[in-house]
């Protein structure tokens, strides 16, 4: 019921917004995929997802410019925020797998591609967790601890995370490098909106994904 509620609070708090503010660009892998458009049934989660970076101030992209940037051949930086159960039925090709409450900033994958790119406007570090709850929260935290820093390449957050790039027909491999079609959904109300097989869910831990 809380979950719910704060659910309900979010997309009205973007719909009574009078914008969203969208930028980035940028990636050093490529990944298989097909860039399907996004069906109209799934608009309700989009704007949900979307609540989720305005709720902790954060940029992020929608699947589509995810998947242009890829085909762009953009430096980009892929980070996982997921649990190691989730984590465990499929990943993004190219994602470091890291902890929840892992300070993302100071990972030394991420310092040392802030370095490799300082002054590359293009650049961006994207990360994702189911539908962008956690990774929203990630980014937030990183960039108040390290606030110099965020200037430098900016993290950015996929809206809808994993379960918005998987609907939209983003490549997933298991841990092991084999394709899958699995997803973990997170939890039971996040999983209703996955078009893949899902794995079941966590107990959801906090009030979003």
């Amino acid at each position: 019921m809380r979950e719910r509620a704060l659910r309900f609070t979010l997309v009205l708090a973007l719909l009574a917004s009078v914008s969203i503010g969208l930028t980035a660009s940028s990636v050093p892998f490529k990944a298989a995929i097909t860039a399907a458009p996004v069906p109209l049934q799934w608009s309700a989660f989009e704007l949900l997802a979307a609540g989720y970076s305005r709720l902790f101030g954060v940029v992020d992209i929608r699947t589509e410019q995810f998947f242009a940037w890829l085909r762009d051949d953009r430096p980009v930086l892929l980070i996982d925020v997921r649990e190691p159960q989730e984590q465990s039925v499929s990943v993004m090709p190219g994602a470091i797998a890291v902890g929840v409450d892992t300070d993302i900033a100071a990972l030394p994958a991420v310092r040392a591609f802030r370095a490799q790119h300082a002054g590359n406007q293009r650049a961006r570090i994207v990360v994702y967790c189911a539908a962008g709850y956690r990774s929203g929260r990630s980014i937030a935290r990183a960039n108040k601890a390290h606030p110099a820093e965020e200037e430098q390449v900016p993290f950015i957050n996929l809206r809808g995370g994993i379960i918005s790039y998987a609907n939209a027909g983003g490549r997933l491999l298991t841990p092991a490098g084999q394709p899958t079609q699995k997803v973990h959904g997170y939890n039971e109300s996040w999983s209703q909106y996955l078009k893949k097989p899902a794995e079941p869910p966590l107990p959801p831990a906090v009030p979003g994904a």
